[in-house]
């Protein structure tokens, strides 16, 4: 939703470098507007704004969020090598 991402690699003692996701950048950007678009169909509100073209705020998006997760709309995953 924040269009960060962090990543840590055992053995480093710093973050991942901004470099490394300037290339995600792309991918990111298509993952964010399908997840905002899963979130906007259960809000007719905000559905009339996407359909619209509008941009969404923050605080009208994360609310939504946490709805469509306590519906089970959406399911959130969590992505770890071990």
């Amino acid at each position: 939703m924040r269009m960060k991402a962090y990543t840590y690699e055992l053995g480093e003692t710093e973050w991942a470098s901004k470099a490394r996701f300037r290339r995600l950048a792309g991918s990111a950007q298509e993952a964010h507007e399908r997840l905002v678009e899963l979130v906007a169909e259960g809000k007719d509100e905000l559905m009339k704004n996407f359909l619209k073209g509008k941009p969404f705020r923050k605080k009208d998006l994360v609310p939504a969020l946490h709805e469509a997760i306590r519906e089970d709309r959406i399911f959130p995953v969590i992505f770890a090598r071990g």
